[in-house]
């Protein structure tokens, strides 16, 4: 149903600046869930702990990649989410979302994930630390290098997701 909302009138999520949060809601959350679902018929307090920074890393990806088209999108009235929220703010919620993602895996550390599912997803946050600083360097009129930070950016999430997977699937 949400991937019906992202593309089918009347809703058309995509096109109204929402699509970035329900896809990231679906691919983050709703997907895992539902996997999960289907091989054990259960959902386990495990499964939340994990994908909820997920979530706020695909979020902070999907603002960054709104990010080099903003102008063009500006320009001809596209709807993404960084339009919507306008440069400064889609800046920094990119900024408190990477670090809202970080937060949540501490506690559910801190909620007894168990250390050797959550510590090895710590690995990336000195990355995250720098996509911050380098948003915040682009945010203050620094020339921006597009292709590294969007490399840093799918890094981030990507590795993050790739780290909590492997070991899920190897303990």
């Amino acid at each position: 149903l949400g991937l019906l909302a992202l593309v089918t009138p009347p809703l058309r999520l995509a096109g109204r600046g929402y699509g970035e949060l329900t896809s990231g809601f679906i691919f983050s959350l709703i997907t895992p869930a539902v996997a999960f679902a289907l091989q054990t018929g259960d959902l386990h307090r495990l499964l939340a702990m994990t994908t909820f920074p997920l979530f706020f890393l695909q979020l902070s990806l999907l603002l960054t990649h709104g990010l080099p088209s903003y102008a063009t999108d500006l320009k001809y009235a596209r709807q993404t989410l960084m339009v919507r929220l306008g440069w400064e703010a889609g800046m920094r919620m990119h900024n408190v979302s990477l670090l809202v993602a970080y937060l949540v895996l501490g506690l559910a550390l801190a909620l007894r994930l168990p250390l050797a599912l959550g510590l090895p997803a710590f690995l990336t946050f000195p990355l995250a630390l720098f996509e911050v600083w380098y948003m915040l360097r682009i945010a203050s009129g620094a020339p921006p290098n597009w292709r590294l930070l969007l490399f840093i950016s799918a890094s981030v999430y990507g590795l993050t997701a790739y780290l909590l997977t492997f070991t899920l699937w190897t303990r």
